[in-house]
């Protein structure tokens, strides 16, 4: 037995043995007791879920020659468990369908080291859907993006930014797809501040398709702006294209 498994087996003997030591001072331990198997369940059904999503991503490797050395490496065991880790806390599924790619990429293109994984994986995982909707929304234009741009590309993607008060979605929306267009923009500041997307003032005004987006989006635009006749755009740093190729679905044709 390794030294790291040692260890694992070691800290989880420690957890058991704290977790039936605390159950048996608390009243309706038992209750406790069956939440902590429900967790553990939950846990393990997002794990196989994940693990079947993979292998049928695996079934389609048809040009690439994969064998043990391609899952055995100390290397792809450590991202592999990284993932693992962050798959079994959430329920979202951009950041499933994210992290299945982010192993699939690491199978067919290792160009990036354990560190450089380990940090895309925590990037991803501290990152929400909207913002992972917003990044990749960015990174897949062929041309730089205005704020405009993004709005309409947004809606394309099943979520719908209310301008105002009395701007309703359409009735094929659902209520948790739709957000206010001051949480779309604290979102894309955010990404600005972490270094994935950045700002970028050019000349030329930008083409605004209605008079309620001019409103929702002039003083936002305004404050970004140093000259009068000037767009804001937004482009993908380095990094965040570094991400975004990791977290696409890879081709293997």
């Amino acid at each position: 037995m390794s030294k790291k498994e040692k260890s694992n087996k070691i800290v989880l003997n420690y957890i058991e043995s704290f977790q039936r030591l605390a159950l048996g001072f608390m009243p309706g331990g038992h209750v406790v007791d069956e939440f902590l198997n429900f967790r553990s369940n939950l846990k393990r059904d997002r794990i196989l879920s994940f693990s079947n999503s993979l292998n049928e991503f695996l079934k389609d490797f048809k040009d690439h020659e994969l064998g043990s050395e391609n899952f055995t490496t100390e290397e792809f065991i450590d991202i592999f468990d990284s993932v693992i880790s962050k798959v079994q806390m959430t329920n979202s599924n951009i950041k499933l369908e994210y992290f299945r790619n982010i192993i699939l990429s690491q199978i067919t293109d290792s160009s990036a080291n354990e560190i450089l994984s380990n940090k895309i994986i925590q990037t991803v995982d501290n990152l929400n859907d909207i913002q992972l909707i917003l990044l990749m929304i960015v990174w897949e234009q062929k041309t730089p993006s205005t704020i405009y741009d993004i709005h309409m590309k947004f809606q394309m993607k099943n979520v719908y930014i209310k301008l105002n008060e009395d701007d309703n979605p359409p009735d094929d929306f659902k209520i948790e797809h739709t957000l206010v267009s001051s949480i779309f923009l604290y979102f894309l500041d955010e990404l600005t501040h972490m270094g994935l997307i950045k700002e970028v003032e050019i000349g030329g005004e930008e083409r605004v398709p209605s008079n309620e987006m001019r409103a929702a989006y002039q003083n936002y635009i305004i404050g970004k702006k140093n000259l009068m006749n000037s767009s804001i755009i937004f482009v993908c740093s380095s990094y965040g294209k570094l991400i975004c190729n990791f977290i696409k679905t890879p081709s293997f044709k």
